[in-house]
């Protein structure tokens, strides 16, 4: 006769609290290390940050009347990490040479007198119309003269650092010297900043990010630091974009254009502002939209023609236009898509 008593069920069997925790530290443990693998392999390190050849040498004087200027004749080198040079641009050295004519420009040497029978277009900006990054024959002027033809000079007379007021005296004291059937001057997003805001600025951008002690173990947490710091110094540098069209140094360069259009007039030559932008979300929410409308209208207010190269790089991933993944200037190509766009407009003008 079977027996009426139940069976006590059966309880599964339990790991203790202990050995739990150590699963679980162990799989955090294995995460972490696959982790390390996966960014080891996948994340390559950072370039390195250009370096200035010779070491510590300046090529900038400061004539009598205190404008900024190359010292003529000279010349230096910008060497960058070739390991991040996908274009093979740099070549095996990794440099781009810069030399200085004899009258302060970047290129062949001139004659302060202008060829008979020759139309002369006298580029004024900061780095982006200097060229940095970029073989002489790739900055936008000397392209733009390759488009022009034979018939035209173009000088380039970009200076590193230079903002639309010291371009605007440049062109004052010395630059109408050149007797220039075209003047552009070419702004740049930055030129609302103060030359020693600048230049801080870019001392940020070359400077290597430190991960700290625990950078010197973990690819993981150089990874994430590197991002934070790149992402804050970002958007410190949005931050100070913006706060420079409010700032008086803007007020003052702005008040300064109408005075460019009534130099152009009195010398007889035509003056055409490129604006630049920020090669930075050109193909998303592009930051500065506000600002270009703010200087387009400052040089259209003033009767003076204008080419926001926004619309042309619109669109556009912003990071296959840098110079180098260390350095957000224009490469040749981006450089090339200025020049032919400037070219349009210069090619209609009358000396």
């Amino acid at each position: 006769m079977p027996s009426s008593r139940k069976k006590a069920p059966v309880r599964p069997a339990t790991t203790p609290w202990g050995a739990r925790t150590a699963l679980i530290i162990a799989g955090v443990l294995v995460a972490l290390v696959l982790g390390e693998m996966m960014v080891r392999i996948l994340v390559p390190e950072p370039a390195r940050p250009r370096v200035t050849e010779p070491a510590g040498f300046s090529p900038f004087t400061r004539t009598s009347k205190g404008v900024r200027v190359y010292v003529p004749g000279v010349s230096f080198s910008h060497i960058y990490d070739i390991t991040a040079d996908p274009r093979s641009y740099f070549g095996a050295a990794g440099r781009v040479d810069y030399r200085i004519n004899n009258l302060g420009f970047r290129g062949e040497d001139i004659t302060v007198e202008k060829p008979r029978a020759i139309r002369r277009v006298l580029c004024l900006g900061d780095s982006f119309t200097f060229g940095e990054g970029v073989r002489e024959k790739d900055a936008w002027p000397q392209r733009l003269g390759q488009i022009l033809g034979a018939q035209t000079q173009v000088i380039n007379a970009g200076i590193q650092g230079a903002d639309l007021d010291s371009e605007a005296l440049f062109l004052l004291l010395y630059g109408r010297q050149l007797t220039p059937d075209v003047v552009v001057i070419a702004f740049f997003m930055n030129d609302a900043m103060p030359f020693e805001e600048t230049v801080a600025h870019q001392s940020l951008l070359e400077a290597p990010i430190s991960a700290s002690k625990l950078g010197r173990y973990s690819a993981i947490w150089r990874f994430l630091v590197r991002r934070r710091m790149a992402a804050s110094q970002t958007r410190r540098y949005l931050s100070d974009l913006h706060q420079s069209f409010a700032s008086q140094h803007w007020r003052d360069a702005r008040a300064r254009i109408p005075r460019l259009r009534a130099m152009a007039d009195h010398d007889g030559f035509r003056i055409v502002a490129a604006i630049f932008p920020l090669l930075y979300s050109l193909d998303g929410d592009y930051p500065l939209e506000r600002e270009h409308v703010e200087v387009r209208t400052a040089f259209a207010d003033a009767g003076i023609e204008v080419v926001d190269l926004l619309e042309t790089y619109r669109g556009h991933d912003a990071a296959e236009l840098w110079a180098h993944v260390t350095d957000p200037h224009p490469n040749e190509i981006a450089q090339a898509m200025a020049a032919e766009r400037i070219a349009r407009a210069i090619g209609s003008a009358k000396p």
